[in-house]
């Protein structure tokens, strides 16, 4: 090795004074196969290289997806394809005529990883519309990878759950409002007209249930103070909750996914609040944005004017997305933020 290092490095020196021979072409042939130790500091440079390398050819595939959607040049994704995509670290999902790569939106899903986990390398669609509007996917464009070739033709009259109470659909007629006397009525009523799924999410409760029980007792504890020989030919039911005018002392609270009960969610809630006068606390985990809620109920209001709204917020271990959702709250014109305090975990239903 002593040799071969001190003829490398005269046939080194030789090229620099301008001198070549056929020996110093050997040398310099048997230098390029030769077994050497490259510095530590050149492997972290090459290290380095190579990983710029990748990350500029993430980019350009990035970028040459979003071509090919503007330029509606997306490639199909086969459902043997997609069936290989259901890890943490490889999660694709197709909804409606797409499908997603949702590997690095897991963390970030506000209902967990977990219920994408489930539905990794199928075609969750039905799940999808059952909770959410189609208008959401847009906030995730740059996470589509092409489009689903086994989208199937939906069939209108099963999956539109407008028709709901119609009476098409075995089940039965919605009766006149006016005849439902308290909230009793109006819970075995939504019992006939909701499937089985979404029923059990709004009539459960957390694990054995006993603070929902809890809760039903409490109010029942609450009674209104009697007012006798006063004259009660004009009463007033109006007041105020958190700095909004409410036609009587209550509030529609926050429900998440709302598009379980009908397909207007949320919108629908907000807009029969207004007409109402009684305030509508947006919920975090909404079927609709916030954003989409205000706007559905524009019409409703006048001009310049706030919405009678609260924000419902379930605080994020990533206090980016929280200060982010209180921004877009406050841009909107809500009036006040209910923090949910008592769930730091999901409750078991």
């Amino acid at each position: 090795f002593f040799f071969f290092f001190f003829f490398c490095w005269l046939g080194g020196g030789r090229r620099r004074h301008g001198q070549h021979d056929t020996r110093q072409t050997a040398q310099r042939s048997n230098a390029r196969t030769a077994p050497t130790k490259r510095p530590v500091e050149r492997t972290d440079k090459c290290l380095l290289i190579v990983t710029k390398h990748k990350r500029k050819k993430r980019k350009k595939k990035r970028m040459e997806r979003g071509r090919r959607q503007q330029e509606g040049g997306e490639r199909e994704v086969s459902e043997e394809e997609l069936r290989k995509h259901k890890s943490l670290d490889d999660c694709w999902i197709a909804i409606g005529d797409g499908v997603y790569d949702v590997t690095g939106f897991l963390a970030a899903h506000p209902g967990g990883a977990e219920v994408l986990l489930k539905a990794a390398g199928t075609d969750a669609t039905k799940d999808f519309d059952d909770i959410h509007s189609r208008s959401v996917l847009s906030s995730v464009s740059s996470l589509r990878v092409g489009r689903w070739s086994e989208k199937k033709k939906e069939d209108n009259e099963s999956s539109d759950t407008s028709q709901r109470g119609s009476g098409g659909d075995g089940k039965p007629e919605l009766p006149p409002i006016e005849s439902l006397i308290n909230v009793f009525d109006f819970q075995r009523l939504a019992e006939s007209q909701m499937n089985k799924l979404p029923w059990d999410y709004y009539n459960s409760g957390a694990d054995d249930e006993m603070t929902c029980r809890e809760n039903h007792l409490a109010f029942q504890r609450l009674w209104f103070r009697p007012r006798v020989l006063v004259d009660v030919s004009s009463s007033n039911t109006r007041t105020s909750i958190l700095g909004i005018p409410s036609s009587f002392p209550l509030y529609v609270s926050a429900c998440a996914m709302g598009k379980l009960a009908h397909p207007e969610g949320e919108v629908a809630l907000a807009r029969a609040c207004i007409e109402k006068g009684v305030g509508y606390m947006i919920p975090t985990l909404g079927s609709y944005t916030m954003e989409q809620i205000v706007e559905g109920t524009k019409d409703l209001l006048p001009p310049s004017s706030s919405p009678p709204f609260m924000f419902q917020l379930y605080v994020n271990s990533d206090r980016e997305i929280t200060k982010q959702l209180l921004q877009r709250a406050e841009s909107l014109g809500c009036r006040a933020v209910c923090i949910t305090v008592d769930a730091p975990i999901l409750g078991r239903r």
